[in-house]
């Protein structure tokens, strides 16, 4: 299960990133789509997440262009489709997608940081103590995780089982609650600078209104 980590996802962060995409991606093995024909569209295929953050016209453009509507179906015949559709095109700027990226598609934990959702692998540099379990390397968050997880910048949090330290959960829930209250009352006010100044927003297709 995912959780909200982050309680002020209403719009402010994303417009404070310029209306930018979030995706955690990498250059990818060719093999996954030897034997799925030719690529459409001079699209150069990179692996991502499945778990994505983007804007409205990246959605716009996924649910309306021939371009994404070719590609998508090219994917069907790639391994982990999932991974590879949304990721590539965010990051093939000739496409002209609002919000998709210019640079180099390798995530960096200091230029380009994932900020959609936050795992604990236990393996460089993602090997923070799990204080829950873990399961296939993946940390599955328990109550001493409260303190890392309330710090974290990333928009969610990943993965809470319903049937293990539910007090974990809830305390989120708790948490998200709160914030949001507060920040609503003007009790609470969110510092975005953080956001504004990532450094991969340079390298954005910015949106045209």
């Amino acid at each position: 299960m995912n959780r909200m980590n982050n309680p002020v996802i209403d719009g402010k962060i994303l417009f404070s990133r310029e209306e930018s995409s979030a995706e955690e991606t990498e250059l990818a093995d060719p093999s996954r789509w030897v034997n799925a024909g030719a690529i459409p569209d001079g699209i150069v295929p990179v692996k991502g997440a499945v778990h994505i953050t983007v804007n409205r016209g990246f959605v716009e453009y996924v649910v309306k262009s021939p371009v994404a509507e070719r590609f998508k179906k090219w994917v069907k015949n790639v391994e982990f489709p999932d991974e590879v559709f949304f990721s590539s095109l965010n990051h093939n700027s000739q496409l002209q997608i609002p919000g998709s990226y210019r640079g180099n598609p390798e995530s960096d934990d200091v230029k380009k940081p994932f900020l959609s959702r936050f795992k604990n692998w236990g393996i460089p540099p993602n090997n923070w103590t799990c204080g829950g379990k873990r399961v296939r390397m993946l940390c599955v968050f328990g109550i001493s995780d409260l303190p890392l997880l309330a710090s974290r910048l990333e928009f969610f949090a990943n993965k809470f089982y319903l049937d293990y330290e539910p007090l974990a959960l809830k305390c989120m829930e708790e948490l998200h609650f709160n914030r949001t209250r507060d920040e609503y009352i003007s009790h609470l006010e969110y510092d975005v600078n953080i956001y504004k100044r990532l450094d991969f927003l340079k390298d954005i297709i910015k949106i045209t209104r």
